[in-house]
């Protein structure tokens, strides 16, 4: 893994801090056992199972950030006092961010005659059409491109973990007020909102040949939520 970090201290009213990950993980099972969603099409041949691991990410970028907004008293606005300047005094906005690539999923193709006849103990796997890129539309109803895949004969040749699911959006970010009330007394007001830009976020896909919603996205994550908190210290 290849690990970059930025930071900018506090200044003038503004921090900064970010961090990008580059990294690559290649097993045969990305659980003990292979008892995670997929199991090996053939335990004779392992070597055939090598391939992204479930929970390879290759991009990530996270951070935070604050901003003291420069109005009020001994700032660059409204800095003479007076009730104006009183009144817009002390408010900050922070947050944080995370943009990430998304991890890989596997082409399935289920209920076939062999994996019935076998008692279901093996994930079959589709044939990979490798005339067609893998990459679709990235749409709801087209998260891949289908024609990647065809029905098998015998065991599958598309590769374990070769499709790459949505990525991740998100930010979240606070509107925060602060008010002096002298004696080391204050008092705190503060609104935060998780998915803060209200991002649709896609969080699953079908990936099973024969299934009527095959390509398809099977999940969102959560939409913008509010809180509102209010502090008194003393």
């Amino acid at each position: 893994a290849l690990v970059v970090n930025a930071r900018k201290r506090m200044q003038k009213g503004v921090s900064l801090q970010a961090t990008y990950q580059y990294s690559h993980s290649i097993d045969n099972a990305s659980s003990i056992g292979g008892s995670s969603a997929t199991t090996a099409q053939d335990d004779q041949r392992l070597d055939l199972e090598e391939s992204n691991s479930s929970f390879d990410q290759r991009h990530r970028l996270t951070g935070n950030w604050v901003l003291e907004l420069p109005f009020g008293p001994n700032r660059a606005f409204f800095s003479k006092g007076g009730r104006v300047s009183r009144l817009v005094d002390g408010f900050s906005f922070s947050g944080d961010f995370t943009f990430a690539s998304g991890s890989y999923f596997t082409p399935r193709y289920d209920s076939s005659a062999a994996q019935l006849a076998g008692g279901g103990l093996f994930t079959l796997r589709p044939d990979r059409n490798f005339s067609a890129p893998i990459g679709g539309g990235g749409s709801l109803l087209s998260w891949f491109n289908r024609g990647a895949f065809t029905a098998p004969i015998g065991y599958g040749t598309a590769s374990r973990n070769s499709i790459e699911g949505p990525g991740t959006v998100g930010i979240d970010a606070s509107l925060s007020r602060t008010i002096d009330l002298g004696e080391s007394r204050s008092f705190e007001a503060r609104v935060t909102g998780n998915n803060a830009l209200n991002t649709v976020q896609y969080n699953g896909i079908n990936t099973t040949l024969n299934s009527a919603t095959f390509g398809q996205v099977t999940g969102t994550a959560s939409q913008r939520s509010l809180r509102f908190v209010a502090r008194y210290r003393f």
